[in-house]
């Protein structure tokens, strides 16, 4: 197993969805306070016997120094390393392109792939979770871009050259910003035949040349199947997913035209 610096994980309000970001780590610096000047030496009374000069003290060995007390933090905890404070998320299996990621107890599991530009790149981080069977979505899927993003465009998925779909921006914070949606049956069915997903974003200093990036589904099918189902709320009844339901409505889209 290959442990790793973890991502934001995020419930939504409706279906729980996973928010994935990149974890900034700020390194903290210590300010040396200046040294204080050196006291100039005290001038001898008139008469007075000047002392003898004082034998300058043995430099001090390690085993003068007195050890830390029992429980002292080290300094690097004492500095709040933030390295030591976060907690893990664990790549329980990798399939093709797509790696299981999980958090240390438990089985919240999640898929996890960077979308990459045309120079394979990292731009954007993309995760899907399965959802419990009494939810309309099958799975939650939760994109997150860089800072800079124009926001309303939203985030633009095409699978192998398909339909266009736009989701929105749910919110930005320091580590980027983030879309949340739910995926149909028929979407995560769509994604198992599938090749390859274009996601497109717009920056907002060249909003006339939308960015486009690679998402592979090599794999994805044997890792979204790998993930568990979480169990339903108590008393919620599982939704009918076997009956085709009507075609999803797409958003518009609002990438630049040319």
């Amino acid at each position: 197993m290959q442990i790793l610096r973890p991502h934001l994980i995020a419930a939504s309000a409706g279906i729980a969805l996973s928010a994935l970001a990149l974890t900034v780590m700020v390194p903290a610096f210590a300010q040396e306070a200046p040294a204080p000047a050196a006291e100039a030496p005290a001038t001898p009374a008139p008469g007075a016997t000047p002392a003898s000069p004082t034998t300058p003290a043995a430099p001090e060995t390690p085993e003068a120094t007195a050890p830390a007390a029992p429980g002292a933090p080290a300094p690097d905890a004492a500095a709040g390393n933030p390295a030591q404070q976060e907690p893990m998320e664990i790549v329980k299996e990798t399939f093709g392109d797509w790696q299981v990621r999980c958090a240390p107890e438990g089985n919240d599991c999640f898929l996890y792939q960077l979308a990459l530009d045309q120079d394979k790149n990292p731009v954007a981080e993309v995760s899907l979770l399965k959802l419990p069977a009494s939810a309309e979505a099958a799975a939650g899927a939760t994109v997150v871009s860089p800072l800079g993003t124009l926001l309303t465009t939203g985030v633009v998925l095409q699978v192998d050259g398909g339909e266009k779909r736009s989701y929105p921006f749910a919110w930005c914070s320091q580590v980027g910003c983030f879309s949340r949606f739910g995926l149909s049956q028929q979407s995560i069915d769509s994604l198992k035949r599938g090749n390859s997903v274009t996601l497109s974003l717009v920056s907002v200093n060249r909003p006339e040349e939308p960015v486009s990036l690679a998402v592979s589904l090599k794999g994805f099918t044997a890792a979204f199947d790998s993930l568990e189902t979480p169990p339903s709320p108590a008393g919620a009844a599982p939704a009918d997913r076997s009956a085709p339901a009507a075609p999803a409505k797409p958003l518009p889209n609002l990438l630049p035209r040319n």
